[in-house]
């Protein structure tokens, strides 16, 4: 009497079952590990683009994984928690004091150019105009002006507030980030492996997919950060020549907002340079508008192309809306995950038509005899 213990020994059904149930401790599986995906996610990125640091580490340490590692995660520790706490308390010190100056100047704070328009005979006709329905005053201005000012300082007051507040979530999160990426290093040649012997494609498409994973990976990664650190620093320096309070607190605003798409720094200077205009320096608000237009704004313009369309071989505008994409699904991880995932897309488009090029007509390219047969013929 035969005994099959195979998934189609006894019909379809096994393997429906197995299916099922396969199927079912997938999602679980996921479910289980679904508050930690972004802290994987991250720690695959960065181990991706440290992994040639950490290969010509482990050839110093004669092949040991886990000084290796350990020396890689203490490094990764040095140059984001050690700068992170510095711009905090930065941060911090100078949201305090603007939120005190703000405060003192607020009861001398005089705007003599825009009171003497709003009192010219022109702004008089028109309050006759208009004045069943508002008035433009001197003193109607000057209130808005304060009111504004005042909430602008109440809510850097806040933000720091909230930034501390988060601050612990975001601490347990980069420690199992740390977490992950030890493991990830020490065990991510082998991991790989298992996971490939999975994958049904051929060795040379899966080595095009996992290149093409490194290469965005890299440029978005290295693009964004680079472009939002130079940028930031940019931004603070015009802030510094125009003698505007708390440049490291702006700057770094700055370099937070150059990483959303159609927001970006202007969102900072714009204001800044409209306030410039208000209290009468119009020297310092040309200078600030040109600044942060022309420096500021196409740094931009060159550094980012130059870096992620290079190597993710994407059009501007593709990178453009796959950041927004991915910034609407994943937050500001989107800002990495949106330009892999469009890559990889397109990667897989070129795999299918090289693996179908004989059955999709506008792919079929002819070969030279059969060229030469059709010659004769005619």
């Amino acid at each position: 009497m035969s005994q099959n213990n195979g998934l189609n020994g006894g019909g379809r059904y096994p393997l429906y079952f197995f299916i099922v149930v396969f199927l079912l401790i997938l999602y679980l599986f996921f479910d289980l590990f679904s508050p930690f995906i972004f802290d994987f996610l991250w720690a695959t990125i960065l181990v991706v683009i440290l992994y040639p640091l950490y290969e010509r580490l482990l050839k110093i340490t004669g092949d040991r994984k886990t000084i290796s590692s350990l020396l890689m995660c203490f490094f990764i520790v040095i140059i984001i928690i050690v700068p992170f706490v510095i711009i905090i308390i930065t941060l911090t010190k100078e949201s305090v004091e603007l939120y005190s100056t703000i405060n003192t100047k607020l009861s001398t704070l005089t705007f003599p150019t825009i009171k003497r328009f709003l009192s010219s005979e022109i702004v008089e006709k028109i309050n006759k105009l208009t004045s069943p329905f508002f008035k433009m005053t001197p003193e109607s201005f000057e209130k808005g002006v304060v009111g504004v000012l005042k909430n602008m300082s109440a809510f850097l007051v806040s933000l720091t507030k909230t930034i501390f507040k988060g601050f612990a979530t975001s601490f347990m999160h980069f420690f199992f980030f740390l977490i992950a990426t030890y493991y990830f290093f020490k065990y991510g040649d082998s991991l790989l492996k298992e996971v490939l012997k999975l994958s049904p494609l051929a060795y040379d498409r899966e080595e095009k997919i996992i290149k093409k994973f490194k290469e965005v990976a890299q440029a978005t990664v290295i693009g964004n950060i680079s472009t939002a650190l130079i940028q930031g620093i940019l931004g603070g320096i015009g802030f510094v020549i125009v003698g505007i309070s708390s440049p490291v607190l702006w700057g770094t605003v700055m370099a937070f907002m150059s990483l959303v798409p159609i927001l970006g720094t202007f969102i900072v200077w714009i204001p800044a340079t409209i306030y410039l205009l208000i209290v009468g320096s119009y020297g310092k608000a040309i200078f600030l508008l040109i600044w942060g237009s022309t420096v500021v704004g196409l740094s931009d313009n060159f550094i980012k192309p130059l870096i992620i369309q290079g190597k993710t071989n994407l059009h501007s505008i593709i990178i453009f809306f796959s950041i927004l994409g991915g910034i609407k699904l994943f937050g500001f991880s989107g800002i990495v995950l949106g330009p892999i995932i469009t890559s990889l897309t397109f990667v897989f488009f070129e795999i299918y038509k090289e693996e179908f090029s004989n059955l999709l007509p506008g792919t079929v390219k002819l070969k030279k005899d059969k060229i030469e047969k059709v010659l004769e013929e005619k």
